[in-house]
């Protein structure tokens, strides 16, 4: 996408695709339909491009953060250890495939 400017506020946009190693404009509705995007992409690409002097967009940054609810493995098997040290028994409904035990106060734990 480039721009032309025409005056103080008119600007005149050219859409392009490089098919086959050449350069072929479109329209803007055709443009938008092979990328089957809407307007927004245009009107966002254009005020991202007109805030940077170079015209290069910095990408968008989304899912580069921690996840705030994930617990360190030194805490789960802290966690673990504790569950571990109730008196357990087994108990005639589990099988012998089944890794869960029954605590006496607590009920069923699975510590796989």
């Amino acid at each position: 996408m480039y721009h032309h400017q025409r005056g103080r506020m008119e600007r005149i946009y050219g859409y392009h695709l490089d098919v086959n190693g050449q350069r072929v404009e479109f329209c803007k509705r055709c443009f938008l339909k092979i990328l089957g995007e809407g307007d927004n992409l245009i009107k966002t690409v254009a005020a991202k491009k007109q805030k940077k002097v170079s015209g290069i967009i910095e990408p968008d940054g989304r899912g580069h953060k921690l996840n705030p609810r994930a617990h360190p493995s030194e805490k789960i098997e802290e966690v673990k250890t504790h569950f571990k040290s109730f008196p357990a028994y087994e108990s005639h409904y589990t099988h012998r495939t089944n890794d869960a035990i029954l605590t006496e106060k607590s009920g069923f734990i699975n510590l796989k």
